[in-house]
């Protein structure tokens, strides 16, 4: 998921410096077709990978405060994408989901 959204971010956002996520063009394609944030959805899945491997007290309260951190950074990266493509942001809210994989794959 990280590495197809940065590949994504690399070719189709046409970033103004070596940050991929300072993206000129609005990217809807590819993975950003089945969910809105696939960056965060990757790091939260390894979250819960990094749990079942180590299978601890502190890897639990670790993994669910990074999950926590990794949906709230992507609901405030809605709103910061709002505010710089404004209506076509809104429209793709619409039609993709934040994280659901399953309901962005049914579409």
């Amino acid at each position: 998921m990280v590495a197809a959204s940065k590949k994504a971010l690399k070719t189709r956002g046409k970033p103004e410096s070596a940050d991929l996520t300072a993206t000129t063009t609005f990217v809807d394609t590819g993975i950003y077709s089945i969910v809105r944030q696939p960056m965060t959805l990757g790091m939260a899945i390894w979250s819960v990978a990094l749990i079942l491997v180590f299978q601890s007290i502190l890897a639990i309260i670790l993994g669910v405060i990074s999950i926590i951190c990794f949906w709230m950074s992507a609901r405030k990266e809605g709103e910061y994408d709002i505010g710089k493509f404004g209506d076509k942001y809104r429209e793709y809210i619409k039609r993709t989901p934040m994280w659901n994989i399953f309901k962005g794959l049914r579409k």
